[in-house]
């Protein structure tokens, strides 16, 4: 630190890593905020449940997303593109915060849903780093 003037400055070259981490949860939580409001403002059979996905998101309840997201998977309004979309934009932003039992049950779904894929070769791709 260094005072200048009576001021307290820091001597900082760049972004400070927190800066870093913050920036990517925000822009994170603003691609999936975008997604749903999407989601929401086209209307449809499944409206009410992409506004209580919304919330419980907002909330970070991880659990009562889970429970919401199995029930939407299986709506029959969501196209099978739309299970894809939904992991894309939603899912694949906590994974790693619910149960993982819940997660593959999420994500069989989803690869099912592709044409030519082996869901072994999905799951692992998905659930597996390199």
């Amino acid at each position: 630190r260094k005072l200048v003037a009576g001021k307290d400055t820091h001597l900082t070259h760049g972004p400070q890593p927190t800066d870093l981490c913050t920036a990517t949860m925000t822009s994170a939580a603003q691609r999936v905020a975008a997604f749903l409001t999407g989601k929401i403002q086209a209307g449809g059979e499944l409206a009410d449940a992409w506004t209580r996905l919304e919330d419980l998101y907002s909330r970070r309840l991880w659990h009562q997303i889970t429970v919401e997201l199995e029930s939407v998977f299986v709506h029959p309004s969501l196209s099978p593109n739309g299970l894809s979309e939904v992991y894309e934009n939603f899912l694949k932003d906590f994974e790693d915060r619910i149960n993982q039992l819940a997660l593959v049950k999420l994500c069989l779904a989803v690869a099912a849903q592709k044409p030519g894929v082996s869901l072994m070769l999905a799951v692992e791709k998905e659930l597996v780093p390199l």
